[in-house]
């Protein structure tokens, strides 16, 4: 009987061990691919930047300054929908910078989304 608890317990750390493994692997996945997005972004290779933000937030879904990241990329490159679209996502999170409130109504505005954007420039102000 204590064979097969000792058997039991060598199963469950390892399993333990594995798991821990693997979300670590994917913590290290989504921090290069981070990386490598900021090094686009300091290029001002916005759209590679955002390739590699979106594949590090795939491993990080919750992520909100990936999120962020891809937002501004996206404002830089004056695109409004998917602006709207990211900053969105980022004002949801209450711990997000209050200037992601005005980017987000500039967004709605561009959008013509007029009451929606005076919305979030109150709440920006």
């Amino acid at each position: 009987m204590k064979t097969q608890h000792n058997m039991m317990k060598t199963y469950i750390f390892y399993g333990c061990l594995f798991l821990t493994s693997i979300v670590g692997l994917n913590l290290i996945a989504a921090d290069s691919n981070v990386k490598k997005g900021d090094k686009f972004y300091q290029l001002f290779d916005f759209t590679n930047a955002i390739k590699a933000y979106e594949v590090a937030l795939k491993d990080s879904p919750d992520n909100v300054a990936i999120k962020e990241k891809i937002a501004t990329s996206y404002r830089l490159m004056n695109n409004p929908i998917e602006m709207e679209r990211w900053y969105g996502e980022v004002v949801k999170d209450p711990n997000s910078a209050p200037i992601n409130s005005f980017y987000f109504a500039q967004a709605l505005r561009s959008n013509e989304k007029y009451d929606e954007a005076l919305k979030y420039y109150n709440e920006y102000s």
